[in-house]
C-alpha cells in the first residue's frame, strides 16, 4: 500500500501523543503548584531567569535548555529553592531531552570555589582529573573537581564522605555555584521526592565545618528538622482544599 495512505494516521496518531503528553505535564504542574501552595512556598510554573544564572552540573550542556516547576522556600531552617530542568542532545537526525530535578541550598553572603562531584557511573567523557582523597573507596565512587583543593578537602572530611556513600544517596551530582550548594536528580520526580532530597541536603550541609563556612563568608545556617514548617497532615488537607477550590473554577469557566 503506498506510504500516502499511512500518512493521515501516522499524523493523527502523533497528534494524540502530543496532546496526552501536555494534559499530562499540566497535570503534574497543577501537583507542584498545590504542593507549594500547601506549604506557603513561592512557585514559578516557568521559571527561564534560572537557565542562565548558574554555572556547573547540566548548565550549558545541550541546547533547548529551559526550567520550569520552580519552588522556593525554608525548609529544616534553611533557605531552600529548586526546579525541573531540561536539555537536549542532538547528534545526526536523533535527539535525546534529559529532565532533571535539581534542588538548591542558599547560604547568603558565601562566595563558595567552584566544587563538583560526579558519580563515577554518570561521567559523560571518562575520568576527568580529579582530586584524591585517602578513602579509597571514595575515589572509586566520585569524581572530584575544584580548583581549590583545600576547599575540596575541608567539605570531604571522613563524615562527610562516608555519608556520600551511604545507601540512601539518590542524587548522582553535587556542586557549589557562587551561594549556593546543589544537587540533581534524573527523571521526572513527584514532589514527595523534593522533600527527602532537602532532607538529604540539610543532612550534608549540617556537617560542613563551621570555619569553612566563616571562610567564603557565609552564616553558619542553624539547621534543624522543621521540614517545611507544616506537617504533612495537614499539607494533604490543604492540597485537597486546593485542588477542590481548582476543580470549582474551572467548571464555573465553562
Amino acid at each position: 500500500m503506498p506510504f500516502f495512505f499511512f500518512l493521515p494516521v501516522m499524523i493523527a496518531v502523533s497528534v494524540v501523543v502530543a496532546v496526552s503528553a501536555s494534559r499530562k505535564d499540566r497535570e503534574r504542574n497543577d501537583v507542584w503548584q498545590r504542593w507549594a501552595a500547601a506549604r506557603e512556598w513561592g512557585y514559578a510554573p516557568t521559571w527561564p531567569q534560572v537557565v542562565g544564572a548558574f554555572t556547573g552540573g547540566p548548565f550549558g550542556r545541550g541546547s533547548l535548555r529551559r526550567a520550569d516547576r520552580g519552588f522556593w522556600g525554608t525548609f529544616d531552617g534553611v533557605p531552600v529553592f529548586g526546579f525541573r530542568y531540561r536539555y537536549t542532545v542532538s547528534s545526526g537526525k536523533t535527539s535525546h531531552t534529559y529532565p532533571l530535578l535539581l534542588a538548591g541550598i542558599r547560604f547568603p553572603g558565601a562566595a563558595f570555589p567552584p566544587m563538583e562531584l560526579i558519580h563515577e557511573g554518570d561521567l559523560l567523557f571518562g575520568r576527568d582529573k580529579d582530586l584524591q582523597f585517602e578513602n579509597q573507596q571514595f575515589n572509586e565512587t566520585w569524581n572530584v573537581t575544584s580548583p581549590s583543593a583545600r576547599f575540596a578537602h575541608d567539605v570531604l572530611h571522613p563524615r562527610a564522605m562516608e555519608y556520600l556513600m551511604g545507601p540512601m544517596i539518590p542524587f548522582k551530582h553535587l556542586w557549589f555555584c557562587g551561594d549556593v550548594l546543589f544537587v540533581s536528580v534524573s527523571g521526572d520526580p513527584a514532589p514527595t521526592m523534593a522533600d527527602g532530597l532537602l532532607r538529604l541536603m540539610t543532612d550534608f550541609v549540617d556537617l560542613l565545618p563551621s570555619h569553612l563556612l566563616r571562610e567564603v563568608g557565609a552564616t553558619d545556617p542553624q539547621v534543624d528538622d522543621s521540614g517545611p514548617g507544616v506537617s504533612v497532615e495537614e499539607q494533604q488537607r490543604r492540597m485537597a482544599d486546593i485542588a477542590a477550590q481548582q476543580a470549582y473554577r474551572s467548571r464555573r469557566s465553562r
